[in-house]
């Protein structure tokens, strides 16, 4: 657990996983509120999470940093959480 932990806690991962659950979880209510099925919502948010890793990891790439392909695919991790706990509750 503890080795777990300690990989979570390089590179922020832990906010990565989470602020892609965060965007992902904003573009589902979103698309709930407007009537949308819960795939669409499911795969909007997926959408959304997998483009915001996309910007994290420019913006990181832009200010002289390397693209970190781990960071990205928590990123995105986060999002296909809430897309599929959407699926699975709605």
């Amino acid at each position: 657990m503890k080795k777990l932990i300690a990989w979570l806690a390089a590179s922020n991962r832990y906010k990565h996983l989470t602020g892609g659950a965060a965007i992902a979880a904003v573009a589902v209510a979103l698309a709930m509120v407007t009537g949308a099925p819960a795939l669409s919502a499911a795969a909007g948010a997926l959408f959304a999470a997998t483009v915001a890793a996309g910007c994290l990891e420019f913006k990181d790439r832009a200010h002289g940093c390397r693209w970190d392909w781990v960071d990205f695919a928590m990123t995105v991790a986060g999002g296909a959480g809430v897309a599929g706990l959407t699926i699975a509750v709605f």
